[in-house]
């Protein structure tokens, strides 16, 4: 029998492009936010343009699929590099709020067909056998350089126009490794969806979750540098602390995930809330202190962050194997809804409350979604550990072509006991 092994030279090229358009991806985010600070406009502008990423990246997420398999991979990857160059350097020619708010819909939607492609790419380079382990490196490597690209926030540019050349740059040079490899685009098959209704009836709770999950994680990538910045934070510290809270992302994934899978998923989910509305408080008091503040982060990204592959794994319990198709899809729309929505009413807050706005909306979204899963937990058992999928990692913001992957995972975990017996 022939062992399917991962291809690592065609793995090679996807990761290169994808780390080095990140991190001029992630400092593009923070800098618009802070620019738009630095501009005098209001939180609810800032919200606005916050929003209107997300819309692309949620439209782009299930438009630009049928574009990739007609051009193919390659193609599809100058194309949208192309588009979020154009966009980031129409931000520094035009220094107009309409048209950033314009070209941020535009970056949103080349993003989600970039990432189509990146994730796509390495997964059929993976092997069937070793899809999960290239998937838990790509999602490291994704966090790790998202979180390192905060720190081109300390380079003294001399204009905005540079800046967003060094943006758009990045974009361009991401294209290069991609246009020098040759990779024949593979045959992708097309699971049936299945219905939001099916799975809000089974798993309620995983959608709620997952737009919970969008509406902090959507505020914390665009807004919480503006709450830092009004909050009297140097620039240069507001990198770290970027830093600081998606690398908590990263690391606290996993361990927190594996105790979910010994124990009701819910009680960890309340746990995890409980936690964040604690830690809101504590950064709400303890924020002049840097390192005091570092921390905070570090474990505010750690919690949060785990809401959205929490949401799957809970939803994929009660589901059958022939109902996971479509789930992650399902799942990652109501992630984007959520992400659309909470930079809106973060801002709102913040307009209302000042900068500690941000915490008040955290909070009060997470006890929602606290006070909802105690009821559910009390109208509702748990399904017994024979039944429950293995938690993964999964990073929200990431791509259909990693959905499908993941469905037929779960659906080989699901029918692994029956082959046993």
């Amino acid at each position: 029998m022939s062992v399917d092994k991962p291809k690592y030279a065609m793995l090679f090229t996807p990761i290169l492009s994808m780390c080095i358009l990140t991190i001029g991806n992630t400092f593009y985010t923070t800098y618009t936010t802070l620019e738009l600070e630095r501009m005098g406009q209001s939180n609810f502008i800032v919200g606005l343009i916050s929003a209107a990423y997300f819309t692309g990246m949620v439209l782009g997420s299930y438009f630009s699929q049928k574009l990739i398999l007609r051009i193919g991979y390659i193609r599809a990857y100058v194309l949208f590099a192309t588009l979020m160059g154009l966009g980031a350097i129409s931000q520094g020619i035009f220094y107009d709020v309409p048209i950033w708010g314009i070209s941020r819909f535009i970056c949103g939607y080349a993003l989600a067909g970039l990432f189509i492609v990146v994730e796509a790419w390495c997964l059929e380079g993976a092997g069937k056998s070793h899809k999960g382990l290239v998937l838990s490196i790509y999602l490291f490597i994704y966090y790790f350089v998202q979180a390192s690209g905060q720190f081109l926030l300390n380079i003294p540019f001399n204009s905005v126009l540079m800046t967003f050349c060094v943006i758009s740059i990045l974009a361009s040079i991401s294209i290069i490794p991609v246009c020098l490899t040759r990779f024949e685009m593979p045959k992708q098959e097309h699971p049936n969806l299945l219905s939001p209704v099916i799975l809000y009836k089974k798993a309620p709770l995983g959608m709620w979750t997952a737009l919970v999950a969008g509406m902090i994680l959507g505020s914390i990538y665009t807004i919480y540098p503006l709450f830092l910045k009004q909050a009297k934070i140097p620039i240069e510290s507001i990198s770290y602390l970027m830093f600081a809270i998606i690398l908590g992302g990263m690391l606290l994934q996993l361990p927190i995930g594996k105790i979910s899978d010994l124990v009701d998923r819910r009680i960890v989910l309340v746990s995890m809330l409980i936690g964040s509305v604690f830690i809101s408080i504590l950064i709400c008091i303890f924020h002049n202190n840097f390192w005091q503040l570092a921390i905070f982060s570090f474990i505010l990204g750690g919690l949060t962050f785990t809401f959205y592959p929490l949401s799957i794994s809970y939803s994929s319990d009660y589901l059958s194997a022939d109902q996971l198709i479509g789930i992650v899809g399902i799942l990652a729309l109501s992630y984007g809804m959520g992400s659309m929505i909470g930079p809106l009413g973060v801002t709102w807050l913040m307009s209302l409350f000042g900068p500690f706005g941000f915490f008040i909306y955290v909070g009060f979204v997470c006890l929602l979604l606290m006070t909802y899963t105690l009821w559910r937990i009390r109208v509702r058992q748990a399904p017994n550990n024979n039944e429950k999928v293995a938690f993964q990692s999964m990073a929200a913001e990431t791509s259909v072509a990693i959905e499908v992957v993941y469905e037929q995972q779960l659906m080989e975990e699901k029918e692994a006991p029956a082959h046993k017996q």
